[in-house]
């Protein structure tokens, strides 16, 4: 028995510098495939390249987990399909219209998209510019000229060497939310409406203000709400 143990602690050991050796050597030729890129790619392109690379793996990671996640949701509605459960959930609307106001489709899109929705800008080169240079002002100042000198490249490419008259155009979308934004606007101001966010939810609330005011006023009065004449903070 002594002999046996011995044997497999042997064994054992013999594997483990096996895969060590394994190891060490991929670690070799990683290092030297890394250094070969580096000559070959250059500083800024060995990162850009690499940038795609890290990129890619997080988007592999990513599907596989979704993969997983489904798969395992497909087990659990296979394990109790017979059960026949159904659940009623009842949500909050996303749109609330006290008025007598009448929205178009596209309108009623946007405010579904909620009260934080933040509509793109066309973007020129100038202000493309002008955001890349906030950017790299708010890093540290020792930083600040590596990252031009890393991104000079790649901003040549883009802008310089390409159109022109470089203008990333909005979607089809961007431009109807747009139009639907001016229009809500109208439709708010002609009616002495507002849009305001609803208690309880996230619903957007849409009501005349003269409704608005006297809420506002009774939850005040209701809750003996008294104006201060001075900050009552210490200065």
């Amino acid at each position: 028995l002594a002999a046996k143990l011995k044997a497999e602690k042997t064994w054992l050991n013999e594997e483990i510098k096996s895969l060590y050796a394994k190891k060490d050597k991929l670690n070799t030729s990683l290092y030297k495939t890394h250094l070969q890129l580096s000559n070959i790619l250059g500083p800024t392109g060995f990162l850009d390249f690499k940038q795609r690379i890290d990129e890619t793996l997080v988007s592999k990671k990513i599907q596989n987990k979704k993969r997983a996640k489904a798969r395992k949701l497909d087990r659990l509605l296979q394990t109790h399909k017979s059960a026949n459960i159904i659940c009623e959930h009842n949500f909050f609307p996303k749109i609330l219209n006290t008025t007598d106001i009448q929205l178009n489709n596209n309108e009623i899109n946007l405010l579904n998209k909620g009260l934080k929705h933040c509509i793109p800008q066309n973007q020129t080169k100038k202000s493309l510019v002008n955001e890349i240079i906030n950017t790299i002002q708010g890093i540290p100042s020792p930083e600040q000229n590596t990252i031009r000198a890393l991104i000079s490249d790649k901003i040549n490419r883009t802008i310089c060497n390409g159109s022109q008259n470089y203008n990333k155009k909005l979607s089809a979308d961007a431009r109807q939310d747009i139009v639907a934004t001016k229009s809500i606007k109208e439709k708010l101001d002609k009616n002495k409406a507002l849009i305001t966010k609803a208690d309880k939810g996230s619903t957007s609330v849409i009501m005349y203000r003269k409704d608005y005011n006297d809420k506002v006023i009774k939850f005040i009065n209701s809750n003996n709400i008294q104006e201060l004449k001075k900050d009552p903070t210490p200065q």
